[in-house]
């Protein structure tokens, strides 16, 4: 499994979301809907992988976003997490789409 640095964030007060992870000198950002919306929140985060190959194209995700920690994991695998900044209230289990893009 290879690991990557970044960060992820809400958009939209928590409707939507963006993750950027830098991966041998290449920007991946990972960005997309969460339902329910969970409101604000950031997080310094770590990718999990197996391949670059997975971070592509379309993913579904599914996770958990609070109190003070998140967990996204997409359809084929990759996982973010990462401890938030500022806890929010509670945790909620969220799914969603998101779209890999490269900077």
């Amino acid at each position: 499994m290879h690991t990557a640095n970044g960060y992820v964030k809400s958009l939209a007060s928590g409707k939507m979301f963006s993750a950027s992870f830098n991966i041998n000198n290449t920007q991946y950002i990972f960005s997309g809907s969460l339902n329910p919306p969970v409101g604000d929140f950031s997080s310094n985060a770590t990718l999990e992988y197996s391949d670059v190959e997975q971070l592509n194209g379309s993913r579904d995700v599914s996770g958990k976003i609070g109190a003070s920690h998140l967990t996204l994991t997409t359809a084929n695998g990759s996982t973010i997490s990462g401890q938030l900044k500022t806890p929010i209230s509670s945790g909620s289990r969220v799914d969603g789409r998101g779209h890999w893009d490269l900077c």
